[in-house]
């Protein structure tokens, strides 16, 4: 996380981390899917 701070500020680098944490316990629930690209 301090190299996320580094680089923005401390509210967006929480923010982030809470969107990566909600998005990860989403997939695991099933609630989203990863998308691919059709070839």
């Amino acid at each position: 996380m301090d190299a996320a701070v580094e680089l923005t500020t401390p509210g967006r680098a929480r923010v982030w981390r809470l969107h990566t944490a909600a998005s990860a316990l989403a997939f695991e629930k099933a609630q989203i899917a990863a998308m691919e690209p059709a070839t």
